[in-house]
């Protein structure tokens, strides 16, 4: 509500956003750097099997540590526990004949970054089903392979791993529409046609707030990330503006002076 635009990456999103009562929300998917994709020679040979970069550490991740962990020990590939920069991300998928995908235990049907990291590599993306990627002109069979229970992911990779030419059409089809449609140069582009359609005109629903019921949404976000420098600066400003207010945000500041301090500590 305190800005003027909102992008978001799921289509879904977007009524949740409107019926709270943002006029100017758009959707724009996950994509990728063009540069990093397009840089040495497409045709590159491909060594692994397998390739997977991505978070292991968090609970809604169980899922995914099931399923990756076996994969690794019957099939060739890159170390999935290790960090990548962007350019070593980019030149793993390159890499790779297949990227399996396994999205969040508690978004299962995400389209997430590696869904088109994948794809932009030129290896076959082979993930869960239902998937977003559907809700943006990806078709099942055609630019990916869709896994319906964990249990079918392995043969899945055997089977295509075999079948070569088959995975490569899919693959190549899948790697041309995510570089035509769907980078970081589409969204730039996407998001300035959007601002150019309504030039020096304002449509947060903040703008019509008091002045206190800005600062102090401004205050809970700098409160929640444990921000103290911000915190303490949006706190000035909500106590000159109310002093009412002031009381109200008053205990977000001590708590996050405290976490601070106690951090500071050990």
């Amino acid at each position: 509500m305190l800005f003027d635009y909102v992008f978001v990456w799921h289509k879904s999103f977007v009524p949740l956003y409107q019926a709270a009562g943002h006029p100017k929300v758009f959707a724009l998917p996950h994509a990728v750097d063009l540069n990093l994709f397009t840089r040495g020679d497409s045709k590159t040979a491909r060594p692994l099997d397998l390739g997977w970069i991505g978070e292991f550490g968090y609970g809604h991740y169980a899922r995914r540590r099931r399923i990756i962990e076996p994969l690794a020990t019957r099939f060739k590939m890159n170390d999935f526990r290790k960090r990548y920069t962007k350019e070593q991300l980019a030149e793993v998928y390159r890499q790779c004949k297949i990227v399996v995908n396994v999205s969040r235990d508690d978004f299962p049907s995400e389209a997430n970054m590696r869904c088109y990291e994948g794809m932009a590599g030129g290896a076959l993306l082979i993930t869960g089903i239902p998937t977003e990627l559907t809700e943006w002109g990806f078709c099942e069979g055609t630019h990916f392979v869709g896994w319906r229970n964990e249990e079918e992911i392995p043969d899945l990779v055997d089977y295509y791993l075999r079948h070569e030419k088959e995975a490569s059409e899919i693959s190549r089809a899948g790697q041309e529409l995510t570089l035509s449609n769907f980078t970081f140069q589409c969204c730039s582009d996407k998001m300035t046609s959007v601002l150019e359609e309504n030039p020096r005109q304002f449509f947060s629903p903040a703008r019509s707030w008091p002045a206190a019921d800005v600062y102090l949404t401004y205050l809970e976000y700098y409160y929640r990330y444990q921000l103290l420098d911000a915190t303490l600066e949006e706190f000035t400003k909500l106590r000159n503006a109310s002093p009412r207010a002031y009381y109200r945000g008053l205990p977000m500041v001590l708590k996050t002076i405290r976490h601070v301090l106690g951090r500071g500590l050990f």
